[in-house]
C-alpha cells in the first residue's frame, strides 16, 4: 500500500502482513492524518526522504492486534520518539545486527507505559529521541 501527503481513503491492510510504502518526500505525523491507517506491520520509508513523528497512542492505533510496529528507511529519512523527558513514551530495547534479523540493523523500542506497544527502526534512519 502506498500513502502520500494527498492519501484521503482510509487504509486498513487485513490480517495479513503488510507494510506501508511512503513513496512521496513528505512529513507525516501519525496522530494528525485525516484517514484512518489500520493493520499495519511495517512502513517503509526508503524510496524518498519522510520525517514521521509518532508516539505510542499511533502505533497502538495503526497496528494490528500484535502492536509492533517496523520502519524501514535510510539515512534520508527520521523519526521522531519521546525517550527522554518525564513524558516519555518509549523506553530503548535491544539493538539487532543484519545476522540476527536476516534484513537490516534495528534499535527496538518499548512502550513506556504500556509495554503491549513495540516499535523497530531501522539504525540508517536519523532517530531523534527527545
Amino acid at each position: 500500500m502506498n500513502i502520500s501527503d494527498s492519501a484521503s481513503s482510509d487504509i486498513d491492510s487485513g490480517d495479513a502482513l503488510d507494510t506501508l510504502v511512503m513513496n512521496e518526500d513528505i512529513n507525516i505525523d501519525f496522530g494528525t492524518l485525516d484517514n484512518s491507517i489500520s493493520n499495519i506491520d511495517t512502513t517503509d520509508v526508503d524510496t524518498s526522504s519522510q520525517n514521521i513523528t509518532l508516539n505510542i497512542s499511533d502505533v497502538l492505533d495503526v497496528t494490528d492486534s500484535a502492536n509492533d510496529l517496523v520502519i524501514g528507511g535510510e539515512s534520508s529519512d527520521s523519526t521522531e520518539v519521546n525517550t527522554e523527558d518525564s513524558n516519555s513514551e518509549w523506553t530503548l530495547g535491544d539493538f539487532k545486527t543484519e545476522s540476527e534479523t536476516d534484513s537490516s540493523t534495528n534499535q527496538e523500542y518499548a512502550g513506556f507505559e504500556d509495554d503491549s506497544a513495540s516499535l523497530t527502526i531501522d539504525t540508517t534512519i536519523d532517530v531523534s529521541e527527545s
